[in-house]
């Protein structure tokens, strides 16, 4: 009788901590949030939500039709070339502005406005929708 019960205990105890685990793993896997506001310059927010600070070594800004596809795919110049080891600390924002010559205007016909981001110590770049904002 008693050994079923620690039984119980120990496995509703070993349960418990378990999903407390995974819930803090998930809370703190790799994240990075962009925001796109336009307006007489276009920026855009870039902010880590990772435990740990990322460097960015270069961007890309494009219009697609979706993330992975070749179809329809066409680069803006940013200018990105000028810029590059940008260091975003952990729960810090930086904020990209694109003026002057390097300013673009919004449209949805040409698709949907992606940023990809080359990252130091990842071997894929993260590559985040701007426009249109999906809600």
């Amino acid at each position: 009788m008693y050994t079923t019960l620690i039984a119980i205990y120990s496995g509703l105890v070993s349960t418990l901590l378990a999903i407390l685990k995974f819930k803090e793993t998930w809370e703190n896997r790799f994240r990075i949030f962009t925001l796109l506001t336009s307006g007489i310059d276009n920026q855009i927010h870039i902010t880590n939500l990772y435990t740990k600070s990322v460097t960015i070594i270069n961007y890309d800004l494009f219009w697609a039709k979706n993330k992975k596809s070749e179809d329809g795919y066409k680069s803006i110049n940013t200018g990105s070339e000028e810029c590059c080891n940008i260091v975003v600390a952990a729960n810090e924002t930086k904020v990209l502005t694109f003026s002057d010559q390097y300013s673009f205007s919004l449209n949805k016909n040409k698709g949907n406005l992606y940023i990809r981001l080359y990252l130091a110590d990842r071997k894929r770049p993260v590559t985040n929708l701007l426009y249109p904002w999906k809600d």
